[in-house]
């Protein structure tokens, strides 16, 4: 019995392995931030006008929400048909 829970044990500790090893990894082998300059998003050349990061008001995520429960529903309402 205890034997069976094995898989399950490596499949575990390989879960909690992955995210360790890959924060490990990106510290050893990142680029060093160096300054502003390099953290500014490049377009093609010309400065940038404005910051990137706007704000969106609450409404245009409430419509894209209900964009995206509408279009996925008639996919769900078939029975038997899987996509």
């Amino acid at each position: 019995m205890q034997s069976a829970y094995i898989p399950v044990l490596l499949y575990a500790i390989l879960v909690m392995a992955f995210p360790a090893v890959t924060l490990v990894w990106q510290s050893l082998f990142a680029g060093i931030y160096v300054g502003r300059r390099e953290a500014q998003a490049y377009e093609c050349g010309i400065p940038p006008e404005s910051d990137a990061r706007g704000r969106y008001s609450v409404r245009f995520y409430i419509v894209a929400m209900l964009f995206v429960i509408s279009t996925s529903r008639p996919c769900s309402s078939f029975p038997g048909d899987s996509l």
